[in-house]
Protein backbone atom coordinates (compact mmCIF):
# COMPACT_ATOMS: atom_id res chain seq x y z
CA UNK A 1 0.00 0.00 0.00
CA UNK A 2 3.25 2.16 0.20
CA UNK A 3 3.86 4.73 -2.64
CA UNK A 4 7.26 6.08 -3.38
CA UNK A 5 7.59 9.75 -3.83
CA UNK A 6 7.47 9.70 -7.25
CA UNK A 7 4.20 8.09 -7.14
CA UNK A 8 2.64 10.87 -5.16
CA UNK A 9 4.25 13.56 -7.51
CA UNK A 10 3.03 11.79 -10.32
CA UNK A 11 -0.33 11.98 -8.92
CA UNK A 12 -0.24 15.43 -7.35
CA UNK A 13 1.13 17.05 -10.44
CA UNK A 14 -1.89 15.49 -12.35
CA UNK A 15 -4.09 16.75 -10.29
CA UNK A 16 -2.76 20.17 -10.05
CA UNK A 17 -3.55 20.04 -14.18
CA UNK A 18 -7.18 19.64 -14.08
CA UNK A 19 -7.31 23.64 -12.65
CA UNK A 20 -5.03 24.66 -15.42
CA UNK A 21 -7.34 23.09 -18.08
CA UNK A 22 -10.24 24.44 -16.10
CA UNK A 23 -9.03 28.07 -16.63
CA UNK A 24 -7.82 27.53 -20.38
CA UNK A 25 -11.30 26.20 -20.91
CA UNK A 26 -13.23 28.98 -19.68
CA UNK A 27 -10.84 31.71 -21.30
CA UNK A 28 -11.67 29.90 -24.87
CA UNK A 29 -15.52 30.19 -24.07
CA UNK A 30 -16.06 33.28 -21.99
CA UNK A 31 -13.39 35.62 -24.02
CA UNK A 32 -15.40 35.28 -27.49
CA UNK A 33 -18.35 36.03 -25.43
CA UNK A 34 -17.29 38.81 -23.65
CA UNK A 35 -16.40 40.37 -27.24
CA UNK A 36 -19.37 39.70 -28.95
CA UNK A 37 -21.41 41.61 -26.18
CA UNK A 38 -19.27 44.26 -24.73
CA UNK A 39 -17.28 44.87 -27.86
CA UNK A 40 -13.41 44.81 -28.25
CA UNK A 41 -12.73 48.22 -26.27
CA UNK A 42 -14.75 46.99 -23.03
CA UNK A 43 -13.75 43.85 -23.47
CA UNK A 44 -10.17 44.95 -23.31
CA UNK A 45 -10.48 46.96 -20.40
CA UNK A 46 -11.99 44.44 -18.65
CA UNK A 47 -9.10 41.72 -19.31
CA UNK A 48 -6.68 44.01 -17.94
CA UNK A 49 -8.19 44.41 -15.07
CA UNK A 50 -8.60 40.76 -14.50
CA UNK A 51 -5.34 40.21 -15.72
CA UNK A 52 -3.97 42.58 -12.79
CA UNK A 53 -5.94 41.09 -10.24
CA UNK A 54 -4.88 37.77 -11.14
CA UNK A 55 -1.12 38.75 -10.61
CA UNK A 56 -1.66 40.22 -7.64
CA UNK A 57 -3.59 37.41 -6.11
CA UNK A 58 -0.70 34.84 -7.58
CA UNK A 59 1.97 37.08 -5.28
CA UNK A 60 -0.08 37.08 -2.86
CA UNK A 61 -0.46 33.16 -2.84
CA UNK A 62 3.18 33.19 -3.57
CA UNK A 63 3.78 34.68 -0.23
CA UNK A 64 1.93 33.00 1.80
CA UNK A 65 3.38 29.87 0.55
CA UNK A 66 6.92 31.07 1.08
CA UNK A 67 5.54 32.21 4.82
CA UNK A 68 3.99 29.03 5.79
CA UNK A 69 6.80 26.77 4.93
CA UNK A 70 9.77 29.08 6.46
CA UNK A 71 7.94 29.00 9.45
CA UNK A 72 7.54 24.75 9.15
CA UNK A 73 11.32 24.63 8.90
CA UNK A 74 12.35 27.68 11.67
CA UNK A 75 9.46 26.79 14.20
CA UNK A 76 11.81 23.03 14.77
CA UNK A 77 15.06 24.78 14.78
CA UNK A 78 14.66 28.78 15.89
CA UNK A 79 11.97 29.80 17.72
CA UNK A 80 12.58 33.37 17.55
CA UNK A 81 13.88 33.33 13.83
CA UNK A 82 10.22 32.18 13.32
CA UNK A 83 8.48 34.55 15.03
CA UNK A 84 10.39 37.34 13.09
CA UNK A 85 9.21 35.67 9.83
CA UNK A 86 5.44 35.94 11.38
CA UNK A 87 6.26 38.92 11.59
CA UNK A 88 7.57 40.34 8.68
CA UNK A 89 4.43 38.42 7.10
CA UNK A 90 2.07 40.53 9.56
CA UNK A 91 3.84 43.88 8.22
CA UNK A 92 3.40 42.71 4.54
CA UNK A 93 -0.26 42.04 5.10
CA UNK A 94 -0.76 45.49 7.16
CA UNK A 95 0.62 47.22 3.46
Amino acid sequence: MTETVQKRAIKNSLVGLFPFFINILSALITVPVLLAKWGSETCCVWLALFAGYTMLQSLDNGHINFVSNKLNVLYHKDIPASRDVLGSSLQVFFY
